[in-house]
Order: C-alpha cells, then structure tokens, then sequence
C-alpha cells in the first residue's frame, strides 16, 4: 500500500520489523521519492554525522548518506532553515539542546 501524498509538515511513520519495499515500477509521470527519516542514539559518531547532515540541509545538498543528487540546490519552495520549528532546529543540531 503506497502512501498517501504527503505535504510539508507531514510525518510518515513505520516499524522497522514491518517489511516494506519501493514500487518495482514508476509509472507515474513526476519524479517518485523514498523518503527515509532514520532515527539514532545520540553518539559522537551520529554528532559527526549531524553536522555534516545540517549543512547539507542548510545548502539543499543530497544527505551525506546518498548519492550526491544535488536535486534541491535550485529548487524553488525547498525547506529552508526559516521554515523549521524550534524542535527541528535542534533535531538538526542548528540550536543548542
């Protein structure tokens, strides 16, 4: 079951231990995204990451983690620091804790 159309400020949610996979075929006619949130135990290792991760979001860079597709640099309407609550300031390691 694919998931409804999401918009800014929705979550989509789901457990690990579920199976789940992508569409064997797009046959939609605009770009189809996986969209992956992970969550992690806070560690020097995932802080290391963190930042990396926030300056990526900062300039609408591919995350780290991905391949460099760069497809937000230019991207009209893209989120932007301004546009994040003071929660997701600090999920991203912009503000202090």
């Amino acid at each position: 079951m694919s998931i409804p159309r999401v918009e800014p400020g929705d979550t989509v949610w789901w457990h690990p231990d579920v199976i789940h996979a992508v569409e064997d075929k797009h046959c939609g006619h605009e770009a189809s995204n996986v969209i992956y949130i992970g969550a992690a135990p806070w560690c020097e290792k995932n802080a290391r990451f963190l930042r990396k991760q926030a300056d990526c979001f900062l300039t609408g860079r591919s995350s780290p983690d991905f391949a460099p597709e760069d497809y937000e640099v230019d991207f009209k309407g893209r989120a932007r620091l301004e546009h994040l609550s003071d929660l997701g300031k600090k999920q991203l390691g912009l503000v202090a804790c």
